[in-house]
């Protein structure tokens, strides 16, 4: 890209974080605003195109296809476009809503349909064998319903020496993350929701409202106890559980995780290992990886020295940090 282009777009892009939260809704719609409500501040711009810059040089990748796996609303899909020398970014995404919220944004910065986003099943990517020299997966990898099925599409789609960047905030060896995860859940369980939440009710809600759908003829009382009885359940796993516990007042079968989507069966701050998550890359999907330090800035002046801390003590802080990132080449 020019050097002209990427000012003209990046100073068009900085406008949406110096807008009111009235202004961006109004824009952009709701789920734009609730998915990047903690960073659509104007501080935080500079860091943003930082951080992104910082990926791009790590991964290195020339006149590529670029994948952001798990996009949500594209802003990263976006970025990269703007800022790298990509040939054709692609993102994927399940939510139509963060779709049509990237496309508004994309139609905004006039980018000319150069972005490529679209619904889709992280699970089963519509793309070839090796068509991607890069995948960015951030804060996606923690939430699929199935991770060794999503790692298999990303080891399929990349080339043979493409790059996988990996960025989770559910590190299962920090006891800060665990503790943080444990209030996160039982909020998406019983509430109250945060605003940029994008579950339309609480996850015991959610299935209370399954269950009336599926068996109209049994009581509130009911339906409350096998709402508690489903936790961590999800679609058809739900329907057979009620009907043995209407058969038998027990159910045999146990949720393999506490805190699913019970439509589709998205995990909610699904702990990652992320040694073991580097052993199941190599050992499993022929992608060799490492675990980065920490990304040091931030435009918050107490974080920004946390993470320089973590970043020197790194690997010894995975113990404390919730977030960990890493970097991996396909080797097969």
């Amino acid at each position: 890209m020019t050097n002209l282009f990427v000012e003209e777009k990046l100073e068009r892009l900085r406008y949406v974080f110096e807008m009111d939260k009235k202004s961006i809704v109004a824009e952009f719609g709701d789920i734009f605003y609730g998915y990047f409500e903690h960073i659509l501040k104007g501080p935080y711009f500079p860091h943003l195109i930082n951080r992104a810059n910082y990926i791009l040089e790590l991964i290195n990748k020339k006149n590529s296809n670029a994948l952001d796996f798990g996009c949500g609303a594209g802003l990263w899909s976006i970025l990269f476009t703007i800022l790298g020398d990509c040939n054709n970014v692609y993102g994927v995404d399940y939510s139509e809503e963060r779709i049509d919220a990237s496309r508004k944004l994309q139609q905004y910065l006039k980018l000319d349909n150069m972005v490529k986003t679209d619904v889709g099943d992280v699970l089963a990517l519509d793309y070839p064998d090796g068509f991607f020299d890069f995948c960015f997966a951030n804060e996606i990898l923690s939430h699929v319903k199935d991770l060794d099925q999503a790692l298999s599409e990303i080891s399929r789609t990349l080339k043979k020496g493409g790059t996988l960047f990996i960025s989770d905030g559910n590190n299962s060896l920090s006891f800060i993350g665990n503790l943080q995860r444990e209030k996160i859940q039982n909020k998406l369980e019983y509430g109250p929701l945060n605003a940029s939440s994008s579950l339309p009710d609480t996850l015991l809600n959610m299935r209370k409202k399954l269950i009336r759908s599926k068996f109209k003829e049994i009581d509130n009382d009911t339906v409350s106890v096998l709402a508690e009885k489903t936790k961590g359940m999800y679609g058809e796993q739900i329907t057979k559980a009620c009907n043995e516990f209407i058969n038998s007042k027990k159910i045999a079968e146990k949720a393999d995780f506490p805190c699913r989507n019970p439509i589709n069966g998205e995990k909610m701050e699904y702990p990652l290992n992320p040694f073991r998550l580097k052993n199941l890359l190599r050992e499993t999907h022929g992608i060799e990886s490492r675990i980065l330090p920490l990304y040091a800035t931030s435009p918050v002046a107490w974080k920004k020295l946390t993470r320089k801390i973590i970043r020197m003590t790194h690997p010894i802080s995975l113990l404390i940090s919730p977030e960990f990132e890493l970097i991996g080449t396909k080797e097969q």
